[in-house]
């Protein structure tokens, strides 16, 4: 049951009114400027998503080391 309340949380802080207007330049940068391929878009998307995966895996690793020296 927690899972599903941390699920719609982060649903919830997707629709924020902060995030609402970066919607369609995500979805213009994953589509492409004169693109109109769904390969593309699913490649871009991917790589959107890994490079952000990536940072926040090194960050909370860098994180947790600085936590051992306390």
């Amino acid at each position: 049951m927690e899972y599903l309340f941390t699920f719609l949380e982060g649903i919830a802080s997707f629709i924020s009114p902060c995030l609402l207007p970066m919607i369609p330049i995500y979805i213009g940068y994953f589509i492409g400027e004169n693109e109109k391929d769904s390969k593309k878009a699913i490649i871009n998307s991917v790589g959107f998503v890994f490079g952000f995966t990536i940072i926040f895996i090194l960050l909370s690793i860098f994180a947790s080391t600085l936590r051992k020296f306390d």
